[in-house]
């Protein structure tokens, strides 16, 4: 006796995969903004800092560089747990610390390359709009 199986099965397995690729997308795109944010604010930081006449700029540059920040690593830190969760590894024969050290790693080095990278095609983009 055969057993039919559920065609809605399939098709819900598929938009979970495109959600958590939407998902990934958003926060990689969301710390390069945060990343590059916070190195402008930090730059205004470091060129304005120690001149009285610029006092009240560096403060709020510190407070916005220092949200930027935190920003940021919140959505790296979130999305290497994102990446972490969904990897599976099973080419690996090792189980246990060792599966989840690798997969922490392996999310860690995605996150890092994509985020670095999305960082220069951000700013590649910027400076493109800005000379028309």
């Amino acid at each position: 006796m055969q057993v039919k199986q559920n065609p809605v099965k399939p098709m819900m397995r598929h938009s979970f995969r495109f959600g958590q690729l939407a998902l990934t997308i958003l926060l990689v795109i969301a710390s390069a903004i945060c990343l590059l944010k916070y190195l402008g604010w930090a730059w205004v930081v470091s060129g304005a800092y120690g001149l009285p006449s610029q006092a009240k700029n560096v403060a709020i540059a510190r407070h916005l560089s220092l949200a930027y920040f935190w920003g940021a690593l919140l959505a790296e830190g979130a999305l290497i747990v994102n990446l972490a969760v969904h990897l599976k590894l099973d080419i690996l024969d090792v189980n246990g610390v060792l599966k989840a050290l690798a997969r922490g790693f392996t999310a860690l080095i995605i996150a890092a390359v994509g985020t670095v990278s999305m960082m220069f095609l951000l700013n590649c983009l910027g400076k493109l709009l800005s000379h028309r």
